[in-house]
């Protein structure tokens, strides 16, 4: 017997219906018909050719799938939380942000750059980690670009230690993003928060 996984959406949008599916990234408009199927969950309607590709893209599971996705999720948390010799960092070198968006979460706040001493502070924090081989490093804020020369500097210390950095990210709105700093990531790659056009 089939459920709708947890992670399936149908809604309609005018006169038009759409299925999403957050864990296999499902976008679809659907007739009618098939809306009305899912919506009753009467799959039993349905083509067996169309339970099968529902079912690989995880729209409908069977009842012992239904939080498996969420138990897999977990167990590599877990592995990833207890494994000391891979380091995860997420660093703020500014609060400030150049832009003053409505539906930020960071609100009215006052601009503080990070000083040497916690600069000097996070080298200290990771030679205590000696388990470490790997790091993975993510840059935050307000907007971390602002603060560019500082990420700089931290990241030259941080390729002198005995450490892989492995995954390196950056959440930026990008408008300060320059020849300079395309050159530099260029020198040590890393993943832009957001979607590729």
């Amino acid at each position: 017997m089939y459920q709708q996984s947890i992670y399936t959406h149908i809604f309609k949008r005018d006169t038009n219906y759409y299925l999403y599916n957050s864990k296999s990234a499902l976008f679809a408009q659907i007739s009618q018909e098939l809306y009305e199927v899912l919506y009753n969950r009467s799959y039993n309607e349905l083509p067996e050719d169309i339970v099968d590709t529902l079912k690989k893209q995880g729209v409908i599971v069977s009842a012992d799938e239904q939080h498996l996705h969420y138990h897999e999720c977990m167990v590599r948390s877990n592995a990833r939380s207890y494994n000391d010799s891979v380091l995860g960092l997420v660093i703020a070198p500014t609060t400030g942000c150049n832009f003053d968006c409505p539906y930020c979460f960071e609100g009215q706040k006052s601009t503080i750059n990070m000083s040497d001493k916690v600069e000097n502070g996070i080298i200290d924090f990771i030679k205590k980690h000696e388990n470490a081989k790997e790091l993975h490093l993510t840059w935050y804020g307000g907007e971390p670009l602002t603060a560019f020369n500082r990420i700089r500097s931290l990241y030259d210390k941080l390729n002198s230690l005995n450490l892989k950095i492995t995954d390196h990210q950056i959440v930026t709105n990008g408008y300060n993003i320059t020849p300079e700093i395309i050159n530099f990531f260029h020198y040590c790659p890393l993943k832009m928060d957001g979607v590729k056009n």
